[in-house]
């Protein structure tokens, strides 16, 4: 049996005490959730004199003094808010009794870093330093300037020329330099091209005593067509059948140059030649025979 006096000592002991702390050393469930109740501080709120401050918990350290605390706001007007309170810095979230939310910070420090909260009191503060005035006004004065440059640098920069003019003193783009460049080129290989045809023809003519014919080879020829590039100047002789369609065409650099017409037999055409030119032939009856004279020219003085 336990005697009665250590029974009620243990039942007080269980029992939650009011007027100081309580240690629980085993599993309390409790049926309805407990109300904290605080000061109301009405000096500290977002309104001051409007809304009051209850401390709902509070966190101290080992000595009881005060680190912070999570507070709850309440105004008459039914605005609500809850706060992170440490000394008199705030940061919280309060919803107004028009049903709108406001936040609430303290101001930055200068220089601790770009990650700090501001309120828009504190921007408009910073705004409100600078000298808008001031700073259109500069603005303005600037784009004049800059106006009053571009006129200026119109009237000395000259007219840029699209082709080489004599006597000109403005500059040329680099296609009209290319372009007279190139025209003056061309223009003075066709004057060296006439006047070295014109000697050589002259030479030819003047000194030339003879034109020999080499001695005939006879070539490989099979099949309808065939392609021959002479290393000096002559006379190619191509033996083909024709009769009714059958054509011989000739060509000089794969460009058509004549082509024999139809008829009945077998026919022999003659072709001038020169040298490292690519000629060929395309006879529909097919080459028989190519026969190739090169030509030498005897100068006498």
């Amino acid at each position: 049996m336990i005697p009665f006096n250590t029974w009620v000592k243990g039942l007080i002991e269980a029992c939650a005490k009011k007027t100081e702390s309580n240690v629980f050393t085993n599993v309390n469930t409790f049926q309805k959730s407990p109300v904290i109740q605080g000061t109301i501080d009405t000096s500290q709120g977002p309104q001051n004199g409007n809304n009051g401050i209850v401390s709902a918990v509070t966190f101290a350290d080992n000595n009881n003094a005060t680190v912070g605390s999570v507070c709850a706001t309440y105004s008459n007007t039914e605005a609500k808010g809850m706060y992170f309170k440490t000394g008199q810095g705030k940061l919280g979230l309060e919803k107004t009794d028009e049903g709108e939310y406001v936040t609430h910070s303290p101001e930055p420090k200068d220089g601790a870093g770009n990650d700090q909260i501001v309120t828009t009191g504190y921007l408009l503060d910073c705004i409100s330093e600078l000298d808008i005035d001031a700073l259109l006004r500069r603005i303005v004065a600037l784009e004049n300037q800059v106006t009053a440059l571009e006129n200026n640098l119109l009237q000395y920069i000259p007219t840029i020329d699209q082709v080489i003019t004599y006597n000109s003193l403005n500059p040329v783009t680099s296609k009209a330099i290319f372009n007279f460049v190139t025209n003056l080129y061309n223009g003075l290989q066709q004057q060296i091209d006439d006047k070295v045809q014109r000697a050589l023809k002259d030479a030819l003519e003047n000194n030339v005593t003879s034109i020999n014919f080499g001695t005939p080879t006879n070539q490989t020829v099979s099949g309808d067509t065939y392609t021959f590039t002479p290393e000096e100047p002559g006379i190619m002789l191509i033996k083909f059948y024709r009769k009714w369609s059958h054509f011989c065409r000739w060509y000089k650099n794969d460009t058509l140059i004549a082509d024999a017409g139809a008829g009945d037999g077998t026919v022999i055409q003659s072709y001038p030649l020169k040298a490292g030119v690519k000629y060929k032939w395309e006879c529909d009856g097919g080459v028989y025979q190519a026969v190739w004279i090169p030509l030498t020219f005897s100068i006498g003085e």
